[in-house]
């Protein structure tokens, strides 16, 4: 099923992209069904729902808010440059919260077939041709 985090365009978003996985094609392989990441991680039912998947997304985004209040601490308290790093491992923990929701979003799918109906529902799963969709 889905694997792979890709890049499309959501209609409901004003064609904005989104990370998205692919959950279906169509039998001549010019259409795909995909699901949003970005949507599913701001679904306040999904995080309710399945909150035991965005633990890692919840986690890294813990790391990422110390390490910038230590780095800002550390300028005032010791050296002026100590941001830096702390804006390196912010950044570096902010990417690894992010990229998580891939593979909560499969882990979802794998347990909980029913909920791919759900996301249909709330428009976080669409059709979209399968040359717009990109390797993210």
């Amino acid at each position: 099923m889905a694997s792979t985090v890709m890049m499309a365009p959501n209609p409901n978003r004003s064609m904005a992209i989104d990370r998205v996985l692919v959950v279906g094609r169509s039998e001549d392989g010019s259409t795909l069904r995909v699901l949003s990441i970005d949507g599913l991680q701001s679904s306040e039912w999904a995080k309710k729902e399945f909150t035991r998947y965005f633990v890692g997304n919840a986690t890294w985004n813990l790391v990422a808010l110390v390490a910038l209040v230590v780095g800002a601490a550390a300028s005032f308290l010791w050296q002026w440059w100590a941001f830096v790093p702390a804006l390196v491992v912010a950044g570096w923990a902010g990417f690894r919260g992010k990229s998580s929701g891939g593979g909560a979003a499969t882990r979802i799918l794998a347990d909980h077939p029913w909920a791919l109906e759900r996301f249909i529902r709330d428009g976080l799963v669409w059709e979209t041709p399968a040359n717009k969709v990109v390797s993210a």
